[in-house]
């Protein structure tokens, strides 16, 4: 079985995705370095083999620019990485395996802080949520041209530890918001893990209860 999954970064996310997927038997490759997702223009033809029963959309950045910081460019960068993109490889999954066997799942990995408020972080949170809301009307839309055949998840973890974006986040903390790196460190005690997630993505593959839902793997954390 293969799976497909979007550019991966050491201590990622996607990499913990990787894992989760060949554990459970999957064949995983990944989009290659240069693929730029704001501007794939006919390249994006050649993401997907047509063979893949799994697609995980792990990209993500971030920008905790102030208020009266944002420019159209600027958010638009956001936005477009976040979300339209998310969409537009959502799209050409589907025109490349419709009609294959078996089930086929899509998940996108968003935040838990796309229903939470975080200073600084107005643009960010809003292209997660509305990467969540896609996810819940994609999967009916898809049920219906298509019964049977797709499974749409989102999957928003808070606080993850160790990754790179996780990284530039703490050193937006330090920076912009005076966090001590003693109160950083109790501010992600605890949380989850790339492998964790990996382990929970791997778990839900093909579950049409979960179509069109959006899980939230939290733990009360707070910023």
């Amino acid at each position: 079985m293969e799976a497909k999954v979007t550019k991966t970064r050491s201590g990622s996310i996607s990499e913990g995705v990787m894992e989760g997927l060949v554990g459970i038997g999957y064949s995983v490759s990944s989009f290659p370095k240069h693929i730029d997702v704001r501007d794939l223009s006919q390249e994006v033809y050649e993401l997907f083999s047509g063979e893949e029963k799994v697609f995980v959309n792990c990209i993500g950045i971030t920008d905790n620019a102030k208020p009266d910081q944002w420019t159209f460019e600027r958010a638009n960068k956001v936005v477009s990485t976040n979300l339209s993109a998310a969409i537009s490889l959502t799209s050409e999954f589907v025109r490349k395996t419709q009609g294959t066997d078996g089930v086929k799942t899509i998940f996108h990995i968003g935040s838990l802080w796309s229903r939470k408020h975080a200073t600084n972080g107005a643009v960010y949170t809003a292209s997660k949520a509305g990467l969540a809301h896609y996810v819940s009307c994609v999967a009916y839309d898809l049920n219906l041209a298509f019964p049977g055949e797709y499974v749409v998840i989102g999957v928003h973890p808070a606080n993850v530890q160790g990754t790179p974006l996780t990284q530039e986040v703490q050193e937006a903390l330090v920076y912009t918001r005076g966090f001590t790196p003693e109160q950083i460190e109790k501010l992600y005690d605890g949380c989850i893990t790339p492998t964790e997630i990996g382990n929970e993505v791997a778990s839900m593959i093909g579950s049409k209860w979960l179509s069109g839902e959006n899980i939230y793997l939290g733990n009360n954390d707070k910023r």
